[in-house]
């Protein structure tokens, strides 16, 4: 197990350099040199356990980003592929390219992945994800996701969906802000549902998709505590449907010490689940 430093000065000048290299093996850590501030899309590829980190303390100093000059369809500033038990902390994660469909920083490849922890980032968006496409597992923790530089009224994500049959996440002390249409969407029908805790959610976007969502959940058993949810989004800039929490299909389901508000759904109601008891 190895620590590869990138960035100026360091063993590589990038992230991506390092894995195009070949000198990324399971169990290493990679560690951006301060100041560390690169353009390029990143694709790993069948490696496990491996750490990137920048500085939990300054998280500011290290950019992780990807403009996508050509603009082209569904590229992420992060693509995995069949990777597990990675770690991401302390930096700065972007997209800044132009808006596409399935665009965004980081995704998970919807294959064999999982056990992920994200932690102490700043990841911001102007694409279709945040982080997404990730699998069972997969813990976020004090970051910050922020899609306030979306421009298009598309559907986006800036936290999930998960990968298929994606079950057991955490979002712990996170705040997510701005999405122009769910700002967490995580779980799968038929298998355990995430929980989040002690997360604020906060959306005041003035353009976006008619249907605003703070929180959406699917999975069974899933419980959402000592969250805080406001949607802002008004019906003078188009948004008619704003929901502040909403279980699309437990079995059971919890919200215990919540603060909820902002709905503008049909039926006026700050929570509600499609099926099954809240």
């Amino acid at each position: 197990m190895a620590t590869i430093t990138v960035g100026s000065g360091g063993d590589h000048a990038s992230i991506q350099a390092a894995l195009s290299a070949g000198a990324v093996s399971n169990g290493d850590t990679i560690q951006l040199v301060s100041g560390y501030s690169v353009d390029e899309r990143i694709q790993p590829s069948g490696l496990d356990n491996i750490t990137v980190v920048g500085d939990v303390e300054n998280p500011g100093n290290y950019d992780v980003y990807y403009s996508n000059p050509g603009t082209s369809y569904g590229f992420k500033t992060i693509d995995m592929n069949n990777c597990t038990n990675w770690t991401f902390k302390g930096f700065k994660g972007r997209y800044t390219g132009g808006f596409t469909v399935s665009s965004g920083f980081l995704h998970g490849g919807y294959n064999s992945n999982g056990g992920h922890l994200l932690e102490d980032l700043i990841i911001e968006t102007s694409g279709y994800y945040g982080a997404a496409g990730l699998g069972d597992n997969t813990t976020y923790r004090r970051c910050k996701f922020d899609g306030s530089s979306h421009t298009a009224a598309d559907n986006a994500y800036l936290l999930g969906p998960e990968s298929t049959n994606g079950s057991g996440s955490l979002v712990e002390s996170c705040l997510v802000l701005n999405s122009s249409y769910a700002c967490i969407y995580l779980g799968t029908a038929g298998n355990p549902g995430p929980t989040i805790k002690n997360t604020t959610v906060y959306n005041n976007r003035t353009t976006g998709n008619a249907s605003s969502i703070g929180i959406y959940i699917l999975g069974d058993n899933a419980k959402v505590y000592n969250t805080t949810v406001g949607m802002d989004c008004l019906t003078s800039d188009g948004f008619t449907n704003d929901k502040a929490l909403f279980f699309g299909s437990p079995t059971t389901s919890t919200a215990s010490h919540c603060v909820l508000w902002g709905s503008r759904w049909g039926d006026n109601s700050d929570i509600n689940s499609n099926v099954g008891s809240t």
